[in-house]
């Protein structure tokens, strides 16, 4: 047994007693222990554009999830599991996986906040992150805690902090990191429907190879219930990213200024009772796996629906556009999903998703596709 191993295992067990006493003393609080078995067969694992290597995964995902404060202002939720990944036809990727997540919710007629902060602990390779031979894993931590105050009955304003770290478990990849500090202002311009005025903060700091830099985002947009049918949120604005100057592989960069529209939307239309189409875009900067400064723009569309009681159906496609600041790379990425989920009781359910993705890059090392049968059942009692 590794010592990861050991301690999400530790972990799992500590949660358990504490979570079980809760219980006990907390009549608003349930404690549940929750379970996984995935079977996949993924055609290219390495995301290799030639001689590509198929392997079947097993995957077994124990966990517990603890639920306090059910019908009161305060909802906590935490949930921890372990995730353990056997691939069937390249043993030397096997590995185990820690996921831990904990989402507060308060709510009153002035003030909600809220708060999500994870741990997660991913061992697959993706279009920033593929290597010939070996699946990349990286640790990802997020902390976002959110407060909006109503200033008025037609007006609010909202203020955040979002931190994000990325680790990666092979040399030649940056690992960074970045904080966003988001402020808006929201107006009553029809019922159920407010205008926005927004600004946001971001720095990235980036380990070699890579610059550090940070962003100003200045936006309007709207939120609310824009008809019966159509409900979401979005911006759009002046999108800036201020890049310091630094030495990345040996040469020397001066820093330099990017600038573009920025935009970021997420719609829900409700087709029918029982279907509906979700929409995003988002244009923005980012940094790539490598260090690299890069121009984002992504869009997706997807559907949900409930074909009876017991079986749910979903389909998507998104679709990326990358380029990559201070270098000639130009990808052009798109994938689509497909899954039915069967519910044999409330706490029974098993699933079976289809997925291909493709990445068209003008290097041509780096583009290849991909595709992901997949079956599983998952338990929570």
């Amino acid at each position: 047994m590794t010592t990861k191993s050991f301690a999400g295992i530790l972990a799992l067990l500590t949660a358990a007693l504490t979570t079980v006493h809760a219980t006990e003393l907390s009549p608003g609080t349930g404690f549940f222990f929750t379970g996984t078995a995935g079977l996949k067969y993924d055609s290219n694992i390495f995301l290799t554009n030639t001689n590509t290597k198929s392997s079947g995964i097993l995957e077994i995902i124990p966990g517990v999830e603890l639920d306090m404060g059910s019908g009161s202002m305060t909802k906590n939720v935490f949930v921890f599991s372990e995730d353990f990944v056997s691939y069937l036809d390249a043993s030397g990727q096997n590995t185990n996986l820690a996921n831990a997540q904990y989402d507060v919710a308060y709510s009153d007629d002035k003030l909600r906040f809220n708060l999500d902060a994870g741990f997660h602990q991913q061992s697959q390779n993706n279009r920033d992150t593929h290597l010939t031979g070996h699946i990349l894993q990286t640790d990802i931590t997020n902390i976002t805690p959110t407060l909006e105050l109503e200033i008025s009955p037609k007006s609010a304003v909202s203020v955040g902090v979002d931190y994000q770290n990325y680790r990666y478990d092979v040399a030649g990849y940056a690992d960074r990191s970045s904080v966003s500090l988001p402020l808006n202002a929201y107006f009553e311009v029809a019922p159920k429907v407010q205008a926005s005025v927004g600004y946001r903060y971001r720095n990235n700091s980036v380990d070699a190879p890579g610059l550090d830099s940070t962003d100003n985002y200045f936006s309007v947009g709207a939120r609310g219930d824009f008809d019966p049918m159509l409900k979401g949120s979005f911006s759009v604005g002046y999108n800036q990213r201020n890049i310091k100057a630094g030495t990345v592989n040996g040469v020397y960069h001066a820093s330099h200024t990017e600038s573009g529209i920025g935009a970021d939307a997420k719609l829900d239309y409700l087709y029918s009772d029982k279907s509906t189409v979700q929409f995003t875009v988002r244009n923005d900067f980012s940094n790539a796996a490598t260090g690299d400064n890069q121009k984002v723009f992504e869009g997706g569309v997807g559907l949900a629906s409930a074909m009876s009681s017991d079986l749910t159906a979903d389909a998507s496609l998104f679709i990326g556009n990358y380029k990559y600041v201070d270098t000639s790379r130009r990808d052009d990425y798109y994938r689509l999903g497909a899954g039915v989920t069967y519910s044999y009781s409330t706490h029974v359910k098993c699933s079976a998703t289809y997925s291909y993705q493709d990445n068209s890059s003008n290097i041509s090392n780096l583009s290849f596709s991909e595709s992901v049968f997949g079956v599983s059942l998952a338990v929570r009692y």
